[in-house]
């Protein structure tokens, strides 16, 4: 990526941490909790306190949004997001401020996302099923086994013969380490597979097989651009 090509001005960047400052209590109250966030705790404070105001935000935007593409939509997006509240607190509306401030945090990683397992498992069982139709119950599941990265927790994802899995743990809640985790082990699996069907992936994507909630293809979960809608 040429992160070197796309800019954010020096105005909007110190706006948006006026606008982080101003939320500096609710966001680490978002960050403290279980569910997933994007961002931590040393990245909120080095957007709040740190000096490279401009080069911490793009870092932190390059992270999150790893396409260039993507990016530049997001960048351009949050100056004219800025423009607006400016425009917006002028006027006294509090209420439009408020929404226009949402979608700047959120771009800027500050969204709070579940997932549960059983989502997961239910997401997996898709794949692991549509697989099967063309692979068959044995191979499928010898590529799940094959290909699971080393981990403890992921051993709590069995597999039936049928080919659909089941959780074995009653942990409902994902962290956004089990999630990478999760993310590794179906690009794995779905790399081996198309081996022997070579547009395996290209057909899981455009029949939509492993949705979790909201749309977000269990092969994109591990980004966050997925999860937040960048264009409205």
């Amino acid at each position: 990526m040429s992160e070197t090509a796309i800019k954010i001005p020096f105005n909007t960047c110190y706006y948006i941490r006026k606008l982080l400052l101003q939320s500096e209590e609710e966001l680490n109250s978002l960050l403290a909790r279980k569910e997933i966030c994007f961002i931590s705790k040393s990245i909120l404070d080095k957007l709040l306190y740190d000096v490279y105001l401009e080069e911490d935000i793009l870092d932190v935007l390059s992270k999150l949004y790893q396409e260039e593409d993507v990016l530049r939509e997001v960048v351009e997006q949050l100056e004219k997001l800025v423009s607006q509240h400016q425009t917006i607190v002028t006027k006294g509306d509090f209420s439009e401020s408020e929404r226009i401030k949402r979608k700047i945090l959120q771009l800027m990683g500050f969204k709070r996302i579940t997932i549960t397992k059983q989502e997961i498992v239910e997401a997996l069982t898709q794949i692991s099923l549509f697989s099967k139709n063309y692979l068959g119950s044995i191979l499928t599941i010898n590529n799940w086994q094959s290909t699971c990265p080393s981990d403890d927790w992921l051993k709590n994802f069995q597999i039936k013969q049928s080919a659909k899995f089941f959780f074995a743990d009653g942990t409902q809640i994902l962290s956004l380490k089990q999630l990478q985790l999760i993310h590794e082990w179906v690009v794995a699996f779905n790399q081996q597979s198309s081996i022997i069907i070579r547009d395996f992936v290209e057909i899981i994507k455009e029949q939509k097989v492993g949705e979790l909630p909201g749309g977000v293809p269990l092969l994109s979960a591990n980004c966050y651009a997925a999860w937040v809608n960048k264009l409205k």
